[in-house]
């Protein structure tokens, strides 16, 4: 059978409550309680999937004393169904926004690292070529965003890129480098020490950073293991830089931050750049999407955007 006549079988034979099952199993293989929330019976849910299977000639899970375990097909199969409901759900919302007059619904993640430099610039760029579109802005980092932007939820993300972070099925663009420096507050005794102190302080100290992987924690590790010193000890996540900044006025804690936003707050004596010099960053920031969404028009406009911005400062 072609690929053509594949997918014509498939659209004609499967409906959106298979895809709607197909999507809920992907997040719990549990039939009684998948049905419980498509508001059907067990035996109706149980019915669906038997449907499905035979539909796609493949068994998507196999039955055992603990439920469901989905195959490779199944795993396969459920991701793509839950992109097809989220994509809907996203449709949804672009109907709503047309019928009150925008044009369309851009879903952005940024890291910290893109914020505020790059991330105004880009959003003014994208509404003056848009003028009615809508911009949802969401910050996180890694854990938080490539999930959602794999899955359909968001449309692109500006920020670090980890090459070996990324999940299959995501590309990136390039932007730029951009430099992140060690910060503490304004009184830490570390700005005093002398450098063989310095590194000291940076093996013992307790650190606050965006997460326990990703950029930010693998340049901090990087640097300790090039002095012999264990990893960075992190005790706090936080991606938001007006937490940072309280946690460092009160604690001894240390953290990092892009070099052009560090220097602005030290300028204003809000926190103080540890004169230890970070390796030299492996992780430009760029724009993050879909493999499928490269010719998506909402993609296009961000990353020209972003060049766009970036040129300009």
């Amino acid at each position: 059978m072609t690929t053509s006549n594949s997918t014509a079988r498939l659209l004609s034979r499967l409906r959106l409550r298979h895809l709607q099952l197909l999507a809920l199993l992907g997040k719990e293989p549990n039939v009684a309680r998948c049905a419980k929330d498509m508001h059907v019976s067990q035996p109706t849910a149980s019915k669906l999937l038997r449907e499905i299977e035979d539909v796609l000639g493949a068994s998507l899970f196999t039955r055992n004393r603990r439920g469901l375990q989905p195959t490779l097909a199944g795993i396969a199969m459920t991701r793509r169904a839950a992109l097809i409901v989220d994509e809907l759900g996203a449709s949804q919302t672009e109907l709503e926004l047309a019928l009150q007059g925008a044009t369309g619904h851009l879903r952005l993640g940024v890291f910290p690292v893109a914020m505020p430099r790059l991330l105004m610039q880009t959003r003014e760029r994208v509404l003056r070529a848009m003028p009615d579109l809508v911009v949802s802005i969401h910050e996180g980092v890694e854990v938080d965003l490539l999930g959602p932007l794999s899955d359909g939820r968001l449309d692109c993300v500006l920020g670090r890129i980890v090459p070996n972070l990324l999940p299959p099925g995501l590309r990136y663009e390039v932007l730029y480098h951009e430099s992140s420096v060690i910060v503490c507050g304004p009184d830490h005794p570390i700005v005093r020490a002398r450098k063989k102190d310095r590194l000291r302080w940076l093996g013992s100290s307790e650190w606050s950073l965006p997460a326990l992987r990703g950029a930010p924690y693998n340049m901090v590790s990087s640097l300790l293991a090039h002095e012999h010193l264990p990893p960075p000890r992190v005790t706090t996540e936080t991606v938001s830089v007006s937490i940072t900044l309280k946690l460092l006025s009160c604690t001894t804690l240390l953290s990092i931050l892009p070099e052009v936003t560090a220097r602005e707050l030290a300028q204003a004596k809000l926190i103080a750049v540890v004169p230890v010099p970070l390796p030299a960053s492996m992780y430009p920031v760029g724009v993050i999407y879909r493999d499928r969404a490269a010719r998506s028009p909402l993609v296009r406009a961000v990353i020209e955007a972003a060049h766009q911005a970036i040129a300009g400062l």
